[in-house]
């Protein structure tokens, strides 16, 4: 379920509003990329973000300029909870005339479901507390994130707020055609599980498709080609996000070893906890492994984006233009 680029826009707003944009610290750049875009529709503002001696945030607000404002806050729920609701509850208070929220990564999605007594499904307990977000003036306070990784999660929200369900994959299609203007064959999608194949393959139509699926021998997992044919072709291995990457370093060397030419993966989200996007650098591939040829993400969880960014093979997307494209006014013409 994917918003339209006008449901995102507040209504009046290309009346000559202007967005009044804050922003968490670890999104600072994402914000100014996202201002310097369209300086003539976007003030970017400042929250004072800092602590009493205890640990305690201490958060100040510009209360005067959000009065009447059509309001963004670009921020993450990976942050501490206490400073990001701390925000997000107080900023409609202030009298903002609507309030968008961009939490490009949704962080407790994959524990969506529990299957023994006991668990709690943590990507619902998140929900509710989004749904305690404030009304705006006019509307609902909006969230927008991408890619989500289980897709009936957005049925664990209430009416209080109004969640738009994007894509970040767009940015990947173009690579995709640049891929095959360079090698003169098109790349071919790779699917790490039969999820992955649900969520993204409708996303990328007239490609050729490989799934792979886990199976189960004693007490080993072996991986299985269930569909397609990856030999000889650049395939791209597609999934919502990474953790350890085990789950892909796993695929990529089972689809050279089906003779592969080429191996790249995108995922929306590197969260790379512990930093274990260090296993994927090229200088850290040791033979006889292959490493990817290329690894793109999107700069939704900052601090690994950062921390990858211009480092072979990795490849980085600024979200600022898919923001601007569902955020902005369609240009007119004359």
């Amino acid at each position: 379920m994917t918003s339209t680029l006008a449901s995102l826009r507040p209504f009046g707003f290309e009346e000559g509003n202007r967005w009044l944009l804050l922003h968490s610290p670890n999104f600072a750049d994402l914000a100014h990329m996202f201002a310097q875009k369209s300086p003539e529709l976007v003030e970017l503002g400042k929250i004072s973000w800092s602590q009493f001696p205890d640990g305690t945030p201490n958060i100040v607000l510009p209360a005067a300029a959000i009065e009447n404002r059509d309001v963004l806050f670009f921020g993450s729920a990976q942050e501490p909870l206490l400073e990001f609701f701390g925000a997000v509850y107080a900023i409609p208070r202030y009298h903002a005339r609507t309030f968008t929220v961009v939490m490009p990564f949704y962080p407790t999605g994959t524990m969506e479901r529990v299957s023994i007594e006991g668990e709690v499904a943590t990507a619902k307990t998140l929900a509710r507390m989004m749904d305690a977000t404030p009304r705006a003036t006019v509307g609902q306070t909006q969230y927008i994130i991408y890619d989500i990784h289980a897709l009936a999660t957005r049925f664990f929200f209430s009416d209080n707020i109004s969640v738009h369900f994007v894509s970040a994959t767009p940015m990947l299609l173009r690579k995709m055609a640049d891929i095959e203007e360079r090698e003169r064959q098109k790349p071919m999608l790779a699917f790490p599980d039969e999820g992955a194949k649900k969520r993204f393959a409708t996303s990328f139509p007239g490609f050729d498709v490989v799934l792979c699926i886990k199976t189960r021998v004693g007490n080993e997992r072996h991986l299985a080609l269930q569909e397609g044919n990856p030999e000889g072709r650049h395939c791209v291995i597609v999934d919502d996000l990474v953790q350890s990457g085990g789950t892909l370093i796993s695929c990529k060397d089972f689809l050279f070893a089906r003779g592969a030419r080429a191996v790249s993966a995108y995922v929306t989200h590197g969260v790379f906890p512990n930093q274990s996007w260090e296993k994927f650098f090229v200088e850290n591939t040791k033979p006889p492994q292959k490493p990817f040829e290329k690894f793109f993400i999107t700069d939704s969880v900052p601090l690994s984006a950062k921390a990858v960014q211009g480092k072979e093979p990795f490849y980085v997307f600024c979200l600022g233009e898919s923001l601007t494209q569902l955020l902005m006014p369609k240009p007119k013409f004359a």
